[in-house]
């Protein structure tokens, strides 16, 4: 997966909240949703996200990139 394509998933996690949201709007299982945002992670150097079983909010970093990210996309 590219890492612009792991920031267009990155972006709409983001929004919904929810990795199984995309996953579903993806059509795929929640596996590769989880792969791109630790490509993202990679790329980026630190988590943008924190996850528990239960909920999940943006990190500082995660905030800061959602902006850039979700400009990007509009381009």
């Amino acid at each position: 997966m590219s890492t612009i394509r792991a920031m267009r998933v990155f972006v709409r996690v983001a929004e919904t909240e929810s990795l199984r949201c995309v996953a579903r709007e993806l059509n795929v299982s929640n596996a590769p949703v989880s792969r791109a945002i630790a490509l993202l992670e990679t790329h980026l150097g630190t988590r943008p996200i924190d996850r528990t079983t239960r909920e999940m909010s943006l990190t500082n970093a995660g905030a800061r990139y959602i902006g850039l990210a979700a400009g990007s996309d509009n381009s």
